[in-house]
């Protein structure tokens, strides 16, 4: 099928985030494999590089660096992770779990004010934060305005790998799993409407800051989700998430929306990570739970 001569906004911008990231859907083909798909080759597993090594900037040496390797194939990523302080842990204590995603520079900017001190006593918690490498996209949508998404944006999703990563550190860690959280921003946002739309049965809130998803989709956002976007954004339209709000919202879906008036597109801006935001998200529980 021919392509169009001018792509739509929603093409430019996933170009963009690609781009930002550092490398073209090329350099990831070579990778992961000509079609995108995961190179399975003999040898040690490839290492993605991530975008950044201080995604929490002067802050990320309060958290562990560590390596997970994909079930059934030959790639390892890059993940941060912080506990709560006290381990070995008495039996039977369980942490919630809070999965930053972050935005394409490799920023994870909320992990920030996760650790403080305040926060540790008030909402004590793991912290995860898994890089996603230069040149994938966390999620998009399967359609967008009712088009098919491009196969080569689909084959290049970042999510399920963090998923993945997610059901092992809940296995190996006292994690509450019916407080599993995402939150994210900008590339990250778009991340953080996949999981609510795809993995109901991981996390039980969502908050997507900034983030790129179908307008015509809101229906589909299956766990409580608080949406956050500034109205002065040019980098994500905010009438997409206007729509996309309001459609969740007619659907009966647990959806929150604000909408910061003299905001533009800044995933660094305090005001985006309030204590009514971080009171909301703890509050939220799944129905039902491993543990």
């Amino acid at each position: 099928m021919s392509q169009p001569a001018k792509k739509s906004n929603f093409t430019v911008i996933l170009l963009s985030l690609v781009i930002i990231g550092g490398l073209g859907f090329t350099g990831f083909k070579m990778l992961r494999g000509g079609n995108g798909t995961a190179a399975k080759t003999a040898g040690p597993p490839v290492v993605e590089v991530p975008r950044t090594a201080t995604p929490m900037a002067e802050y990320t040496r309060f958290f562990k660096k560590k390596q997970f390797t994909l079930p059934d194939e030959n790639r390892t990523l890059t993940y941060y992770w912080f506990e709560p302080a006290g381990r070995p842990y008495p039996p039977g204590l369980n942490f919630p779990l809070v999965v930053i995603l972050h935005g394409a520079p490799g920023n994870a900017y909320a992990a920030q004010y996760l650790i403080t001190q305040k926060m540790q006593l008030d909402y004590p918690a793991f912290i995860l934060v898994p890089m996603s490498p230069a040149g994938k996209i966390w999620a998009v949508p399967d359609k967008m305005n009712g088009k098919t998404v491009d196969q080569k944006y689909l084959d290049n999703q970042s999510l399920p790998d963090a998923v993945a990563l997610v059901r092992d550190v809940s296995k190996n860690n006292p994690v509450d799993t019916g407080r599993i959280y995402v939150v994210g921003c900008s590339d990250g946002g778009g991340g953080a409407y996949g999981a609510a739309t795809r993995y109901a049965d991981i996390f039980a809130a969502a908050v997507p800051i900034s983030g790129l998803w179908d307008p015509l989709g809101g229906g589909a956002l299956r766990i409580a989700t608080w949406i956050v976007h500034g109205a002065l954004d040019a980098g994500m339209p905010i009438a997409n998430t206007r729509a996309l709000a309001a459609g969740a919202k007619a659907a009966g879906a647990p959806v929150f929306f604000t909408e910061i008036p003299d905001m533009r597109h800044e995933c660094s801006n305090p005001r985006l990570y309030t204590t009514a935001l971080w009171k909301w998200l703890f509050a939220n529980r799944k129905k039902t739970s491993a543990r």
